[in-house]
């Protein structure tokens, strides 16, 4: 009995040991990859105070939530990509508000409103990028 647990443990050690330096080689190429040395993020027109501001001036708060008294708020996570001449496409929601997919509607309605961006540059030219955002419902009382 000794010998076929002493068996197992050898087993299941170079098991582990197998996957580790794979899991290893996959994360070091992942950070390896240099997609982002170099190169400036895609911004806003006028920065992120007037990303608020646009957010602000254009989100309608669904009257689902508004009715809804159990609605506290919740923050809706959208990421869409910024092509080379700044143009927003391809909106997707990543992480939504749980039983509100009003609150999902409503971001992707405005980022597909959103004027130009000025685009993400590599090495001094404009290439396309993909942008997350957080969007915050919050309820006011």
């Amino acid at each position: 009995m000794k010998r076929i647990f002493f068996l197992y443990t050898i087993l299941l050690s170079m098991t582990f040991s197998a996957q580790n330096p794979l899991s290893q080689k996959e994360s070091e190429r992942i950070e390896t990859v240099p997609a982002m040395q170099g190169e400036e993020m895609p911004v806003f027109p006028g920065g992120n105070v007037e990303l608020q501001k646009f957010l602000k001036n254009n989100i309608v708060f669904p009257l689902r939530c508004k009715n809804d008294t159990t609605f506290k708020g919740c923050k809706v996570y959208v990421k869409f990509i910024v092509n080379e001449n700044g143009k927003v496409s391809d909106p997707q929601i990543v992480k939504g508000c749980f039983k509100y997919d009003a609150c999902d509607a409503e971001v992707l309605r405005v980022v597909s409103i959103m004027p130009n961006w000025i685009p993400a540059q590599r090495e001094g030219k404009p290439v396309k990028r993909t942008f997350s955002l957080p969007v915050e419902f919050k309820r006011k009382e």
